[in-house]
């Protein structure tokens, strides 16, 4: 299955490459960079995940100030 990581925040949507995973296969990617200033002004974060067999499906919200 195709997946992509995404970051949802309240400025925008940042998503990482296209990953190939297999039943069993942990995936993992680094939105590291990000300012709170800019990216996240009301610290929050939702991560989700597109894949080629349905979805998003989404984290709950992190409150991080």
């Amino acid at each position: 299955m195709n997946v992509y990581l995404k970051l949802d925040t309240s400025e925008g949507i940042w998503s990482s490459p296209l990953k190939s995973v297999s039943s069993g296969q942990t995936v993992s990617y680094s939105f590291g960079g990000k300012s709170i200033a800019n990216d996240a002004p009301d610290c929050e974060a939702t991560g989700l995940m597109d894949t080629s067999n349905g979805g998003p499906y989404y984290t709950p919200t992190v409150s991080f100030c």
